[in-house]
Parts: C-alpha cells; structure tokens; sequence
C-alpha cells in the first residue's frame, strides 16, 4: 500500500496529501447491505490497491450471485485456456423474472417488417434501458475490471432511492474480464515484478511489461479487433449475447498510454459511413454529461483526437446494430501509479475512480434519455427496410466453393450476426455485376447454390460494412490523411482500411445492382453425407479434395501418425471421379503398414475435418491424365516444425501463426526463444515471424548452416526483409529499394513470363524459309528509365504512401507447389511492409493482368507506340494490372507495390528459403494466404528440400 505523500489535482489546485490514496472512499455516502460480500474481503485489499486476478474476480461474481436477487451472473463462453467469460445481469427482482420477455420483445423491435408501428409503441413503453458496460478486452489495460467489481458490489449491495430507481428501470450487464487469459498473464508478470517500495516510473517493468504482454489473448490475438469475423471463442461467445439483447448503450473501457489523460466518445472523422445519425445526437449528450462529471471532480480529458470509427471490427460492431456505443481510455497506471510530465503522481486507484465515474456517468445519461433513444431507434429500423432505404436494390452473390472449410467459417459468421442469408434454387442469369477487381461484368450465370445476401434487410448497416467491396473514406478525411504524411510523414487512420468479409475469405462474389432474385430460397445447410461411414480397406487409395483447406489438415495430421501421404501437382481423374491440383492421397501401396491398420485413423481425421475420403480401385488416368504410379503424385515428408519468439519478434505474427499451426492444421512445434541457442537439426521447418528489431548474427548463422542440410525456412515480413538484406549473404531475394539500378533485370524475367504464356505467333514467321527483315523484342518499345540517383529520390516519395492496411489482388502461378488449392489470384492483406524482388520463383506476385475493357488493336511494327510501366514492370499491350480490390492505395504506393513479390521461394544449399512479404494470417482472417502459409509448413519438406537428416522423432 502506498503511503508516500501524493501531489494529486483535486478541484483543480494542487495540494499535497498524507494519506494513503485508498482510504478515499469510491462511494463515500453510499450505505451497503452487510449480506453482500465486500471486494475486500475477497481480494484482501481495498479495490484498486492492487489488479485483481481473474480468479478473484470470478470468485466474487459467483458468491454475489448467490447473496441477492439484484442479479443474474451468466457465463457466455469459455476462453482458450478453458477460463469463463461471465456477465452479471442486474436489475429489479421483478425486471429479472421477466429476461425471456424482455429479450423476446427486443428482438421483435428489430424488424419493422413484422410488428406494426402501434405494437412497437407498446412494446418500447414497456421496455427498461439496456445497457452493456464492458471492461479490459486488453488484459493489459487493468483499471476497467477492477472498475467494474466496485460497480457491481455497488449496484448490488447499496441502499438508496436512486439505486432503486436505476434497478426499476434498466437492465445492467456487466462484463468485467472481457480478456481472461491475458490479464492471468498480465497479472502474474505484476506479481513477478511487484516491490516493497512504490515505484513511479513507467519505464519500469512493473508499467511496460515485457513480451507478449497481457494485451492480447491466448493465441496473442487483439480480441478488439475480432467482433466481425469471430475468430476466437471469447468473441463468439459474447457477440451472440450481445445480439441477443441489442443494448441501447454499450461501453468499452480501455487504457492508452501512462502520460496522457483520459479520452472518451465521441470519435473524429473518419465514422464510418454506414452507422446511424442517431449515434452522432446521442453521442454529443452522453459526451456533455461526462464532461461536467469530470469537471466537477477537477479531473483532465479529451474526446477525438486519436480516435476514429472507420473499421467496423472493433467492439463497437454493434453500433451498426443500433447500440450507441463509448470508448474510454483511461491512461494506464499499473498499481503504484505514474509520475506524470507535471510532476503529479496519478495512482491506480484513482485511474479505476475514473473509469467507475464515467460508467455511473453513463447509465444516469441511458435512464434519462432511453425512451428518445428507442424511439430514434425505431425510426432508423423503419427507414432501413423500407422501399426508400439506401440500401434497396443491391444483393452479393457469393459463388459454391468446394472449399469446406472455408464456405463453413463464412457461413458461420453470416449466421453469428444473424443476417438473413438466402441461395439459387437454379441458375440464375444476370445483365450485369461488379466483381471483387472493380470490373463491371455482362451477362454472367450464377449456379445453383450461389448464396445471397440481400443488403434490404434489418440488419443492413452491419451487414453492408462487413460486406461492400469498395468503402470509400470521404474527401474531407483523404485531404487531413495526405496533409498528415507529407508534413508529418505519419497517417490519421487508426486501424486497416480495407477488411471485406469474401475477401478475408477468399471466395468468389459479386455485386448486383439488383434486390434478392426470385429464383432464392432462405439458405438450408446441405448434408454432407455420413463421414464417419465406413472406409473400405480393398481401395488402391484414398483421396481429399485439394481445393478444400482442410485437405492440408489431412496430410498434416496423417503423416504425424506415421501414415505416408501424396499429394497431385496437377488436375487428375481414376474412373468418374475428377480431382484438382493439390488433392492429398494416401496410397495403400506406400504404407508399411497393413491398410486395415491404416483405415481407421483415415475415418477420424476426416470426420474430424468435415472432409470427404474418396475411394480410388484404379490408378488409371484416360488418355494424357497422370496415373497413380507416376511423378505427379509427390511423397510428401513429414514437417518437424519449429518457430522463434520472444525478443523483437512480433507477438501478433507469432500467435497467428500458432494458431493456425494448433487449430487449422492440428499438429505439434516447438516453440523457440530467440534469445537461447538450439539444436537445429531437431526441425526441418523453421518459421521466424516478423521481427521489428535485428536478427541476431548467430541465429542466422546456423539457420544458414541449417537451411544449407535442407532445412525449409519460412519468413515474415520484416524477418524476410532482413534476410533478403545482401549483407546477410543468405537469400538472393531483394527488397525494392536496394536495386533500383537493377530493375531492367528484374523487368526482363517477368517479360519471358509473360512471353511464355503469349499464343499470338505467325506460324507463316515459324515455318519461314528466311529470317525475319527487321526482329522486335519485347522491351524494344519501353519508355528509357531514370537515372540511379532519380530513382532513389522517386521511391523515396512513393514509400511516403505506403497504405496503413488495404487488401491487394495477388496472381499466383498455377504451377507451383506453392499455392496448391488457390485460385488464379489470392486476396492479400499487405500494409507497409517489404516489397520482395526476385529473378527466380515467385509464387504470387502484387497485381493482376486482365484483359482491357477495348484493347487497343494490335498495329504494325512501323506504328507501334511505347508501352507503358506498372511501377517498374512493363504492362503487356492490351492488358490492365488490377491491383487494388479494397481500402485505401495512394496512386504512388500503388505505382510502387505493382509486381513486387508477396511470396517467393529459393533453393538454399540443399534447403529451401520461403518469405512472404507481409503477415499470411493476418487476424486469423485471410485465409488465402493461409493457405499459402500451411502449403509452405506441410508441404516445404517434401516438395522443395533435399532433407539430409531425415527426422524419425518419436511421435507425440
């Protein structure tokens, strides 16, 4: 306990106090009932003398619950390391008796196609307020939670008229430890670092925290970030209670930086164009409100500055749902307080008085005002489904996949945020549609089973922001955002700008400027089958289907039970059953095993996988079709896997890899501190995430010396940058600006790519008995480059503009091993990272080429006119390059990304090196470059190395 003199502001004048911080009280009028257990007596302290832990918080949820019946504590999920996520529901005795009433009439309200305007009057007079106040999704970010335990033993247990009337007329849920697992590991580090002796300076460990901090969860995810696509069980979890309840007010209390003061809503430009008006007016009144809260006690703030509300994936999602929602951020104070830049000490007690303030600030402004709010409300749905409404006349159309796992994972999120999702029962022939490229399209056939999503519909707002292609941030914002990085070489946008649902997914879709088609029924998930039925042990082989990404799953999990495992670099098809490029088989003749033995592990890793066996009695292939005994169906080798954390490497990086390492693949690795020396010989796949500091020379010495034995190395980003560094002497890859003077050379091998694929030869030029009078070569016509010192200084100006987070179109070559079960272009979410050059493999490649909406006609030799560069790279006659599908790309960071690599690949020694140019698993959400990455871990040892060392560790 602090007992040191505190210059603290009070009232506004500075004075010097004597006692300790705590023995102020929180509510220093309130009178408590003696039959609610005290924090204190739980947490053996006062609250905000110290965090409490999430076992403690959890302890005094389920001991209230049982002393009153102001409350209702109910668990919505369970976090990855199995800790419960709860939520105390607390009104009037009465109020709580009728929660299934209440919610029915809530849901009722949110879709005036079904309840006339006199019934929702009615309904709405009736209603209580609800609100939703919630704490420290950032784990990290600890005064919020111990904020809301004072908050809830005081709605619980005190005694005045006032309370009387809060619990008569609202619903309160308070969700107190939005982010279990990372304050268990925030809180343990306190313990760790914890002294006898006050300490104020926020460099320290006890204020800094070290890596990978309490922020993030389990796998290192910013769950701030996951309320869209609801990627972790926390999420799920709380987004279906949420919806469920459609709160009036939603408040997420967070922390910021230990020297500032305390923000709160309303946000600055951008706002997202598809929220409410309505959420601007009651924004400015719950803002005043608190401001002459904070005034009154002499306490600083701001609202602004930082903050925008442009990405719809922040906890705020339910904004567009009709919630008015605040942020707090509060300035983060861990237990013994800050000195401050003028010389005050702000303790942590009195950080958590803040966020307790502003939350009874709230719910005073919600028990005034929530009638008018409903009622504006009500009037937006109305608007919203109407025939007028700005959303009538559009439809996506997202096309059948035999991507499982992938049409599964979109699905599921549709149905989380209940949208009303519909599919053709026939085929359906529309005039006209754009696609993910921009491009208007003519007279394209959508098949049976193409699924819809009409934007006319209740929940339009969300459902649009999740979905349009092409978000554009106003004029306004796009003249503050140029000012800002040409003056302060920084940016205003907060957060990516680019985030569209199918292209996170990576599935086909168009948008239709037309309503739901006649020829749609409400989508009916289709049954698969049996999966677990029996395999038969007689077959040749069995088969998965190569486009699914569970396929990779397959090979991955089967080859960890010792099962040998093929895969087909190319299209194949035994009897009637057609089958793509990246299709995984095990074949009864490569086991040492008997089959029958085999069998039963095959049934449960495809039913574990919701993913098909095909049996296969014939390894016959009509015609040119590859046969089952010949190169086209490649052994694969099992991956000993292996990645490098800690130290400068990228927690976020680090954890979406594990991620998808554990949960998509479902295997075994080792994970490694960079800063300790290892036997490398243990792995045959290392993945170094990326790393914002310098790899040390040691490690890469032996990774050299490792790759070199046929090790397959996987980098990330900025890892990959320091690789592809000439100083480094290990990969020849580049990055951009270290061979501007080289660019001729880089621009001619994409021209013999481009040349290879070109149909448009003279056979009369062939077959001729003469040479030719006069011989054009492809860059005959390109436009002389600058000089060295002029490119320089113009890349310089391009990288100014290099996109906070935007989502590019990336072409993948159909050959390679690499991108097996892509399409012919793979979305990518690219941000300011390294642009990778390469003569030599490069999978998947920024930019698209497509054919001119009017190609210019083709024109004799004598009249032919320059050609034109994309960047660096010629743009072959006729055809466009496609680059940008959605966020923000200033021309010169578009000029400068066109053609680079996003992936590469290289021989090393007997090894291989793989670098990717930005994060592939991004969030957890794009899983096109997921595939690429779990392509890289799974089938790296087979397909690209020599492996020398041929690992039989002992299987886990």
């Amino acid at each position: 306990m602090l007992t040191a003199l505190f210059l603290v502001v009070c009232m506004g004048d500075v004075h010097v106090r004597n006692e300790t911080s705590y023995s102020v009280p929180l509510f220093p009028e309130a009178v408590f009932a003696t039959e609610i257990t005290k924090p204190e007596e739980v947490l053996g302290f006062p609250v905000g003398e110290r965090t409490a832990n999430p076992d403690q918080i959890e302890t005094l949820l389920q001991q209230w619950s049982l002393q009153t019946e102001r409350g209702l504590l109910k668990t919505y999920a369970h976090s990855h390391e199995g800790r419960p996520l709860s939520v105390m529901i607390i009104s009037s005795p009465a109020n709580l008796k009728k929660l299934d009433e209440y919610q029915s009439n809530i849901q009722k309200l949110r879709d005036p196609r079904k309840l006339s305007d006199g019934e929702a009057q009615n309904l709405m007079r009736d209603l209580p307020a609800t609100a939703w106040l919630a704490y420290s999704i950032h784990g990290n970010e600890s005064s919020g939670s111990d904020a809301s335990i004072a908050l809830i033993y005081y709605l619980l247990a005190a005694q005045s008229p006032e309370l009387d009337r809060f619990l008569n007329e609202m619903i309160i849920f308070i969700d107190p430890m939005m982010n279990p697992d990372g304050r268990a590991r925030f809180c343990k580090e306190l313990q760790e670092t914890r002294g006898q002796s006050p300490n104020f300076d926020n460099q320290s460990l006890l204020h800094s925290g070290s890596w990978p901090y309490g922020r993030t969860n389990h796998y290192f995810y910013d769950l701030n970030r996951d309320f869209t696509l609801g990627i972790n069980p926390e999420t799920i979890g709380r987004v279906r209670m949420i919806n469920q309840w459609a709160p009036q007010l939603f408040v997420d209390a967070h922390e910021m930086g230990s020297t500032s003061t305390f923000l709160f809503s309303p946000a600055r430009e951008p706002i997202n164009l598809h929220l409410a008006g309505f959420n601007k007016k009651w924004g400015q009144t719950f803002a005043i409100d608190q401001a002459h809260a904070f005034d009154e006690r002499g306490w600083r703030y701001f609202t602004g500055e930082w903050n925008d509300n442009w990405y719809p994936g922040y906890s705020f999602w339910c904004a567009y749902r009709g919630s008015l929602t605040i942020l707090y951020e509060q300035a983060r104070l861990a237990e013994d307080g800050v000195k401050r830049p003028e010389g005050t000490i702000m303790t942590y007690r009195e950080s958590v008085h803040h966020q307790l303030a502003s939350s009874l600030t709230n719910l005073k402004t919600l028990l005034e005002n929530h009638q008018k709010m409903r009622q504006d409300f009500w009037a937006d749905r109305k608007k919203v489904v109407s025939a007028e409404s700005p959303y009538a006349g559009v439809t996506y159309a997202i096309l059948p996949s035999q991507n499982g796992r992938r049409m599964r994972e979109f699905i599921r999120t549709l149905q989380l945020q209940s949208f009303e999702l519909y599919e053709l029962s026939e085929a359906y022939r529309v005039k006209s549609a754009t696609n993910q490229l921009g491009q208007k399209v003519a007279d394209i056939v959508l098949p049976v089973g193409t699924l819809l999503l009409p934007r006319l519909q209740s929940e339009a707002r969300l459902l649009t922001s999740m979905m349009e292609f092409d978000p554009r941030i106003p004029m306004e914002t796009l003249k503050k955002e140029r000012r800002e990085i040409l003056e302060k070489g920084g940016s205003i946008m907060y957060d990516t700008t680019g985030w569209c649902a199918t292209m996170l997914h990576d599935l086909e879709s168009y948008e239709l400027p037309e309503g739901l088609p006649s020829k749609a029924k409400a989508y009916v998930a289709q049954d698969q089958g049996p999966l677990d039925q029996p395999l038969d042990a007689e077959a040749l082989a069995y088969v998965w289907n190569g486009l699914d990404d569970n396929s990779v799953a397959v090979a991955a999990r089967l080859m960890e039970q010792g099962i040998q495992v093929r895969v087909a670099d190319e299209t194949f098809k035994f009897e009637d059953d057609e089958f793509p490029r990246g299709s995984v088989l095990v074949v009864r003749a490569d086991q040492s095993r008997a089959f029958a033995e085999i069998i039963p592990h095959l049934e449960t890793v495809s039913k574990e996988l919701s993913i098909k066996a095909s049996a296969i009695h014939t390894g016959w292939g009509d015609g040119d079709l590859a046969d089952l005994g010949g190169d086209h169906f490649q052994l694969l080798e099992k991956p000993h896997i292996a990645m490098y954390g800690r130290g400068t490497f990228s927690s976020y990086d680090y954890g979406s890899i594990w991620h998808v390492i554990d949960r998509y693949l479902g295997v075994s690795f080792s994970q490694l501190d960079s800063g300790s020396s290892h036997d490398l010989r243990r792995y045959n796949v290392i993945i170094l995430p990326t790393n914002y500091g310098s790899l040390d020379e040691s490690l890469l010495k032996r990774l050299k010396e490792w790759v070199k034995t046929g090790g397959t190395l996987i980098t990330v980003g900025q890892s990959s940058a320091q690789i592809a560094n000439e100083k480094a002497e290990f990969s020849k890859v580049r990055q951009l600006s270290d061979v501007l003077e080289k660019l001729d050379e880089y621009e001619l091998d994409l021209l013999k790519k481009w040349e290879a694929k070109k149909m448009d030869w003279s056979t009369d030029e062939i077959w001729s008995n003469s040479p030719p009078n006069q011989q054009e070569f492809p860059w005959s016509n390109l436009p002389k480059r600058a000089e060295k010192d002029e490119l320089a200084k113009q890349d310089a100006w391009r990288a100014q503009f290099m996109p906070q987070g935007a989502i590019f179109a990336a072409r993948a070559d159909q050959n390679h091993w690499l991108t097996l079960g892509c399409r012919e272009y793979v979305p990518t979410m690219y941000s300011r990272d390294p642009l990778l050059m390469t003569t030599d493999e490069a999978p998947v490649r920024f930019g698209v080429m497509i054919p001119k909406a009017q190609a210019v006609p083709k024109k004799k030799a004598a009249e032919t006119e320059s050609l034109t560069r994309a960047g660096w790279a010629m743009t072959p006659e006729g055809q466009e390059l496609r680059l940008r599908m959605s966020g923000l790309l200033w021309p010169e960071a578009s000029d400068r990304i066109a053609n680079a690599a996003y992936l590469t690949r290289e021989r090393f020694g007997l090894g291989q090196i793989i670098m990717f140019a930005s994060s592939p698993a991004f969030r957890g959400t794009t899983m096109g470059t997921i595939r690429l990455l779990i392509n890289a871990i799974t089938y790296g040892p087979g397909l690209g190395t020599s492996n020398v060392n041929n690992l039989d560790l002992p299987t886990p």
